[in-house]
């Protein structure tokens, strides 16, 4: 792929290459490190509520366990996002820990019974991942890591909605309040 192309977010893992072989992972672990060049970081603003991203970097340390892999790591980042209140750019910072479970074979099924009630297994850490491959691709991991971590609503220091009065004379009952008064003439 050229340089000018533009990726979608599908095509991450060619640009921050964490692909890691499953037999390659020697018994006392391996780390791996990331950081998004300035191509890879307008890919990741372009899909998430960043306006702009200009740190994207961590490590992940692989080792192996029993029935699979363990990962855990560290990502930081740095984004801008316009606030919620005035969408005046805010400045935000990610560090935080990383950590996944891959375990071999195929997910198990949901239980369903005929009426369609779930029953959840509360034994499977919702942090495990099934592969049948003899490759994991990390980069979707920590994708989801940074967007389950960016401020939803992010709002600059001192932001306030304005204060807005209910129209309370403008001469019109509203529904309920003509509800109410059919209520009280009985």
């Amino acid at each position: 792929m050229s340089k000018t192309q533009e990726y979608t977010i599908e095509q991450l893992s060619l640009l921050l290459d964490m692909v890691v072989r499953v037999e390659e992972v020697p018994t006392q672990g391996r780390k791996y490190d990331f950081a998004a060049d300035e191509q890879t970081l307008k890919v990741l603003a372009q899909h998430s509520a960043a306006t702009e991203l200009t740190q994207f970097e961590g490590f992940v340390e692989i080792r192996p366990i029993r029935g699979g892999l363990e990962a855990k790591g560290k990502l930081k980042a740095a984004l801008q996002q316009p606030c919620v209140v005035t969408l005046e750019p805010v400045e935000e910072q990610i560090d935080v820990a990383i950590e996944r479970i891959y375990l071999r074979g195929e997910e198990p099924e949901l239980d369903l019974t005929a009426n369609g009630e779930v029953f959840v297994d509360l034994e499977v850490d919702a942090d495990t991942e099934w592969f049948t491959a003899d490759k994991i691709d990390l980069s979707d991991f920590i994708y989801e890591q940074y967007l389950l971590n960016i401020d939803p609503y992010p709002k600059k220091q001192g932001a306030e909605l304005p204060n807005v009065k209910d129209d309370e004379d403008s001469g019109e009952l509203s529904p309920f309040a003509a509800l109410a008064a059919l209520k009280q003439t009985k």
